[in-house]
């Protein structure tokens, strides 16, 4: 296959001789992978970055990274016996550290999947649907669709990738006398829990932000727990309808809150 100029001046890719068994989703796997394999090359080579952006499917956040950030070495179709990526990256010291695979209607296998997992080879998949996906290789920043790690900082104790946390100072009414309250809630894509569950870093947290609280005795549950206080008439806001009135609402965007970065929390160790 040779290069040929496009209609919008960028490179498709043509036989020089057509053949029967070559079809659209192989010319389009083949053409995608030689224009990245190129700039990847060149980026290399000039030692320039390749930034790219991710969906995280761990955390849900939305990462950031240059590509080629270790990478000294790129090769294309290079066999590992299991496996043979469509784009391999290499570090200064000849590791194998990232596999692209461009998908147009396989996705790799997962004794392919195992084998990168199994040597920690971060794996960088570009699903394919149509010819105009090919421009995806000229963007600024490449949106692969899938990338098998998380950017958030490991915990300490179990080595998981941790989970961002947001506080939400949700302001509310009292239902007794009406005044002005704020409920704290901490809210991760995991769930969300209020400061019955706080722990003392995080009830310190909610403190500053004017949110007032103290254990009681409910004798609907007939419990005692740690709940959210009215400074004016000391009323106190049960769980139920903290839940319900409070924060599913703010949730919903059916109240009004702030929302603060509170760290990272690991699900595993809960």
């Amino acid at each position: 296959m040779r290069p040929r100029k496009g209609q919008k001046n960028r490179p498709h890719f043509a036989h020089i001789n057509p053949t029967p068994n070559c079809s659209p989703e192989s010319a389009l796997h083949f053409g995608f992978k030689e224009l990245l394999y190129i700039s990847l090359l060149e980026s290399i080579d000039k030692n320039m970055e390749v930034n790219m952006s991710w969906k995280c499917q761990s955390c849900d956040d939305r990462h950031f990274r240059n590509l080629i950030k270790k990478s000294v070495e790129v090769r294309k179709e290079f066999s590992f016996g299991v496996c043979r990526p469509d784009i391999s990256l290499f570090d200064k010291n000849g590791k194998f550290i990232i596999a692209i695979e461009i998908v147009v209607s396989h996705a790799p296998e997962k004794i392919v999947i195992d084998y990168y997992k199994k040597n920690k080879v971060t794996l960088i998949m570009f699903k394919l649907d149509s010819h105009e996906d090919i421009n995806q290789v000229f963007f600024d920043i490449l949106l692969p669709t899938h990338v098998d790690v998380c950017l958030n900082p490991k915990c300490t104790k179990c080595g998981n990738a941790t989970v961002k946390n947001y506080l939400y100072i949700i302001k509310g009414a009292c239902w007794s006398c009406r005044d002005k309250i704020k409920i704290a809630a901490m809210v991760s894509i995991y769930g969300r829990y209020s400061v019955d569950a706080f722990n003392k870093v995080e009830l310190e947290l909610a403190s500053t932000y004017g949110v007032d609280t103290k254990r009681v005795f409910s004798e609907t549950t007939s419990s005692t727990y740690r709940a959210h206080i009215c400074r004016k008439c000391d009323f106190f806001i049960g769980r139920h309808f903290l839940y319900s009135e409070y924060i599913l609402q703010a949730l919903y965007d059916d109240k009004s809150y702030d929302k603060y970065d509170a760290g990272y929390r690991c699900i595993e160790c809960e």
